[in-house]
């Protein structure tokens, strides 16, 4: 009878243990929704039309928007879906893009994301994502780091041509934009293959962070 009681009083313990975590859970839950909200409420860069990819939605571009540092969106006027985009090669040719960033009068950003193919929701928003963290780095390479820096940039990238991928081999530009996607997407990837440029992303991205 004893060793019953002590195990039965084992198993209310436990059980208490349980609903402990499982309150502590639903409570972190709750916050990190929380967060969000405010976090998309106090962005100010508009999402529109991505109800017509046919799989994603505006909410979910938004939910992609909050891994990325968050003061690059104060040069963001829009991110808009486009059914196709069209990049004109220095030859002349015009191929399909997955992305373009256009400059307003006033030196903000509209960034235009091509449709992206897939079945379901988790498929599609992989490349989304990749397409949106490309033209994001764009932002940041112009508006969140220094001449200085981006002067450090053009000896990195010269030193080590970019081999990230085909987007990332025209320029420096091109270059820090696949760099940025990569740290955003695949960190370890970028660092395996680069660590000068991932060191540089990081610090660039930590910095930002810091002053959200």
């Amino acid at each position: 009878n004893a060793q019953a009681n002590t195990l039965a009083i084992e198993l209310r313990t436990l059980r208490d243990l349980i609903h402990v975590s499982r309150q502590r859970s639903k409570e972190a839950t709750l916050e990190i929704a929380a967060s969000r909200t405010q976090l998309r409420n106090s962005r100010a860069t508009a999402v529109r039309g991505f109800e017509a990819s046919g799989l994603l939605g505006n909410l979910r571009i938004e939910c992609i928007l909050d891994s990325f540092p968050q003061p690059v969106f104060e040069h963001v006027v829009s991110i808009e879906y486009r059914r196709e985009i069209f990049a004109i090669t220095p030859s002349g040719m015009k191929i399909p893009a997955l992305g373009e960033t256009a400059w307003t009068a006033q030196d903000t950003a509209i960034i235009k994301i091509a449709h992206q193919t897939g079945t379901v929701p988790d498929e599609v928003s992989v490349p989304y994502s990749s397409a949106i963290a490309h033209e994001i780095g764009h932002v940041v390479y112009e508006k969140l780091i220094s001449d200085h820096e981006r002067a450090e940039w053009f000896a990195i990238s010269e030193e080590a041509p970019s081999y990230l991928s085909t987007f990332g081999i025209e320029d420096e530009v091109e270059d820090f934009a696949e760099a940025f996607r990569l740290f955003i997407l695949q960190p370890t990837v970028l660092e395996q293959k680069d660590q000068r440029k991932y060191r540089y992303i990081k610090a660039i991205d930590s910095r930002s962070r810091s002053t959200t």
